[in-house]
This record gives C-alpha cells, structure tokens and sequence, in this order.
C-alpha cells in the first residue's frame, strides 16, 4: 500500500546530490538565476530580484521602502525560515528574529510579497554535467508552507497556466534555466532540482520565474514521478501532506476517506480513490495520501 517509498528510492542515484558547494546551497544563487534570466528573457516583465540585506538597519530601510515584503534566511527552503512584514512595520520582534538570522548565516533575503494566483515550478535533472527539463510541479501552499501537489501530466499543467500566461513564454524561461543551471550548477551538482515559481497580479497577470532553486528531490519531482508509474493516464487527483497534531485523528480521517473513496485500478495502475502513502496509526500527526478522480 505504501508506495511512495518506493517510488523516491528507485529514483536516489539520479536524486541524490555528489558535490554540493556551500554557495550553491545559499539564495544568492537565486538572485543570481534571476538576473540571468532578465537579461537573457528581455521579452519577459521580470519582477526585481531578491536584495541581499546584511545589517538589521539595512533590513529596516528595505521593509520602510517596501511595505509588505517576506524575508528569507539564506540557507532555508519551503518557506521555512521566512518572516513577514507589513505595511512598512519593523517590529520589535522582527528585528531581533533578524538580527538572530544575519548573526547565524551573514545575510537575510528581502523581497516584495505578490499577490500569488498560482505556484508552480519546473523540474531539471543534473547528470553527467548536462541538464535537461524533466517535468512539471503545479503545487499549492497553506499559510505560507506546501501543502500537496497536482497529480497530472504536464501537458495538463501546461493548459492551466496558460490562463495566466502563453506556452511560449514558459519555453522561453525553460531553455534561459537550462542555459543557466548548465553553466551554473550541473559542473558541480548531480541529481534533481526544482526552481519554485508563480504567476501573480499587479496590473495584468505576471510571472517570477525564479523563487528559490531546490538542489534536491522535491515533492514536485516525486509527485511527477508517482503520477507517471502509478497514475492511469485519464484520470487526475492530488498528493496531499496533512499535520494533524491531536493523535488518533488522521487515523480517524484516513478511515473515513478509505471508505468514502475506495482505491480503484484500471490497467493495472491506480484510476480513482483513496491512497494513503505512508502508515497510519493512532500517534501518526504527519501524512501523504492521494486522491484521484475519474
């Protein structure tokens, strides 16, 4: 039953890094990703990149500037070690958790916060110093961290995004990170790496196309490959991750889903119902399940 296990070990000797140089892992290499994609996508309206900020004064200046901004550690991810501020207020609190994260890592991250429509990301695989595209995330966020994936092909994510923004401008961006990651990260890194993106609204739907880079198996590379060896073609659905801190309730929830939705197979491969990916008991607070829909 629990399947998704195996689904990330069969895929470890692409996914799992042999060399990753501390500057790779810090979000100045996303700053760098996207200059390099505002002079390489002139075509593109390419928001601003992060400002690298190193002194609690610097910090003060730029959330006064921007008003509403999120700041980021620099050696984190997933939203965690993300602090917020809002309408130009640097807080007593907010200074001192930041003068903890300049102390600890030399720098915090500030950028503007979007009104977010849709966060997606794209896939890339490093091997043999070449990369190449492999595939698509189309995710959702709950109170600023993951919440689950789409289960889908890419194709269907690319019809999604094209509400917002054409098939043409995404292969613009893709081959631009292709090019970037190739001469930037595949000389020394091995394995998967998502780059988080968004569409957002200012005055007409837009793109930032370069969020944070994950040098690691995402949740977005592992939910695509579990939809292409497990998912019938047809059909669509979601990988969720639930917290439930009261035991005995996601037990309680998985039961009612496994009722409510029974797995069902079609060609050998899961067309509809309820999949609880990992076991649930009556101390589990953490799961990933998937439900898909015929």
């Amino acid at each position: 039953q629990y399947q998704l296990a195996t689904v990330v070990s069969d895929s470890l000797l692409l996914a799992m890094p042999i060399f990753t140089p501390h500057t790779l892992a810090h979000r100045h290499i996303s700053i760098e990703g996207m200059d390099f994609l505002r002079i390489h996508c002139p075509q593109l309206n390419i928001p601003v990149s992060a400002t690298l900020l190193r002194t609690p004064s610097e910090v003060a200046q730029y959330v006064h500037d921007n008003k509403d901004v999120v700041l980021k550690s620099p050696y984190s991810g997933n939203g965690r070690g993300n602090l917020y501020a809002h309408d130009g207020i640097y807080s007593a609190t907010l200074e001192r958790q930041t003068t903890g994260v300049i102390h600890k890592q030399g720098s915090i991250l500030g950028e503007p916060l979007y009104d977010i429509v849709q966060d997606f990301a794209m896939e890339f695989l490093c091997q043999d110093q070449q990369t190449t595209f492999a595939g698509y995330s189309l995710f959702n966020t709950k109170h600023y961290g993951y919440n689950g994936n789409l289960l889908c092909s890419d194709s269907h994510i690319e019809q999604t995004l094209n509400q917002w923004i054409s098939t043409e401008q995404l292969e613009i961006i893709k081959k631009a990170l292709i090019s970037f990651i190739q001469g930037r990260i595949a000389p020394e890194y091995s394995g998967y790496l998502g780059v988080d993106m968004f569409i957002y609204q200012d005055n007409g739907f837009k793109i930032n196309p370069m969020v944070e880079i994950n040098l690691r198996m995402t949740m977005g590379m592992a939910a695509h490959i579990l939809y292409e060896r497990h998912v019938h073609p047809e059909v669509t659905g979601e990988l969720h991750l639930e917290y439930v801190p009261e035991k005995g309730e996601l037990l309680r929830r998985a039961n009612q889903l496994q009722q409510a939705h029974p797995l069902e197979l079609k060609d050998g491969l899961w067309h509809s119902g309820f999949m609880a990916l990992n076991p649930i008991d009556e101390t589990t607070q953490y799961a990933f399940f998937v439900l898909l829909h015929a």
